[in-house]
């Protein structure tokens, strides 16, 4: 038999997520928040991918972001894992859960941090694709 990999399987359609007002440090790096202050390129690809493969990539997996910045890579992230957890039981008959931890070394960042995954889950609580307690950050 062969394995066959994410990369090798055809993605899921892209679907609208959700949204809610991301916030950035301004001037971050300049004033010593470093390079976490601001939304990269590989944040938003991250969250797409992830979007394509949602089952295949976090469903029943301990995610483990490092340098999480001001968060919208695992924001994203965990949105699609709660579409694909929501659709039910894994081929053992448990939940298909994903433990999300975001992570992050300035201290000004992981405030940041925390600030937009609360507006994130207030955002879209009638949604019920992102709950407040739902990612834990260090």
């Amino acid at each position: 038999t062969s394995t066959t990999t994410a990369a090798q399987q055809q993605p899921h359609p892209p679907s609208k997520i959700f949204s809610f007002p991301l916030q950035e440090i301004n001037n971050g790096i300049q004033k010593g928040a470093g390079t976490g202050c601001t939304t990269w390129d590989s944040s938003i690809a991250m969250g797409l991918y992830f979007g394509m493969y949602p089952q295949e990539l976090l469903v029943g997996k301990d995610v483990l972001e490092l340098g999480s910045g001001v968060g919208l890579g695992g924001i994203l992230a965990r949105v699609v894992s709660k579409r694909c957890e929501n659709r039910g039981k894994n081929s053992n008959g448990e939940e298909d859960s994903v433990r999300f931890t975001l992570s992050e070394v300035n201290r000004d960042v992981i405030n940041m941090l925390r600030y937009n995954t609360t507006v994130a889950a207030a955002a879209n609580v009638s949604s019920g694709l992102l709950e407040s307690d739902e990612l834990h950050i260090e």
